[in-house]
């Protein structure tokens, strides 16, 4: 089974802590810092799931449609803010979890690995 999870962040310590954490758990890696490369990456890149940063250049919507086509990937969003009651219904409707920051790195791991099973 693929283990690659695309980790989409502007945060440089949340990035390094998250990649370390997924590396140490065989994992690979792929980091953006801004969304703006996604759908380049999803085209040429297999990957499992995309752990995303809602404040990296797209809307929780831009997002979804990012992977909208691509079944076998699984995203994660997270984020400082609180989401609004739409954001968070867009959200449930498609089964996508949303961790806000700060969080514990071994709470994204094991999001992640109860994905990849």
């Amino acid at each position: 089974m693929n283990r690659a999870v695309l980790l989409v962040d502007t945060d440089t310590s949340f990035v390094k802590m998250i990649s370390a954490l997924l590396e140490f758990n065989d994992f690979s890696v792929i980091r953006l810092d801004e969304s703006e490369n996604l759908a380049n990456v999803l085209d040429n890149q297999p990957v499992s799931v995309v752990l995303a940063d809602i404040m990296a250049g797209m809307s929780i919507e831009e997002l979804m449609e990012s992977i909208a086509d691509k079944r076998e990937i699984s995203m994660i969003l997270t984020g400082i803010r609180d989401l609004s009651n739409t954001e968070r219904k867009k959200l449930l409707s498609r089964s996508i979890p949303f961790i806000k920051k700060p969080c514990m790195p071994s709470l994204v791991c094991d999001k992640i690995k109860k994905i990849v099973r």
